[in-house]
């Protein structure tokens, strides 16, 4: 039975090793194609280094969703609270919400043990945030798609 484990924790780090080195080489590969790139940080990274969050998120919806994908995993642990803090401002404007959860999906799939691991200063203060003004951001539109449901059911019974 032990050896089971072993086999199992062995064969967990190598895909890990494996998954790590794929997005090594994703990375470089992207690099070397941006003519652009001087520095080595993507210009996703640039912006967010910034402090710009509006421009973030306008710069990741131009990106295809591989592209997207690719700099959500990318994420440094210093990164990832100013990521979710930017999320939480545009849920906060009321606009991308499908897109803004579907971000935050890929985020938690991606970095979701240093996410469980709580090592990340300011993160979970994010996290929390992002949860609050998506509670809220849920309740509102829920309480319009309840309005127009009853408006609809009004005019269908001829009323």
């Amino acid at each position: 039975m032990t050896e089971n484990l072993t086999l199992a924790s062995a064969s967990a780090a190598q895909k890990a090793a494996e998954d790590a080195a794929a997005l090594a080489a994703d990375r470089d590969r992207i690099m070397r194609v941006d003519p652009n790139v001087s520095t080595g940080e993507s210009q996703f990274t640039k912006i967010l280094r910034s402090g710009d969050q509006p421009k973030l998120l306008d710069h990741l919806k131009t990106l295809p969703p591989s592209s997207a994908d690719l700099e959500i995993r990318s994420l440094r642990d210093d990164e990832m609270a100013e990521f979710v803090n930017a999320l939480t401002l545009r849920l906060r404007t009321r606009k991308d919400f499908e897109l803004v959860n579907t971000w935050m999906n890929v985020f938690v799939k991606c970095h979701g043990e240093v996410v469980a691991l709580g090592g990340v200063i300011g993160l979970r203060e994010a996290l929390d945030a992002w949860q609050t003004v998506l509670k809220a951001e849920q309740n509102r539109l829920g309480s319009r798609v309840g309005f127009c449901l009853g408006v609809a059911e009004f005019l269908r019974s001829g009323r």
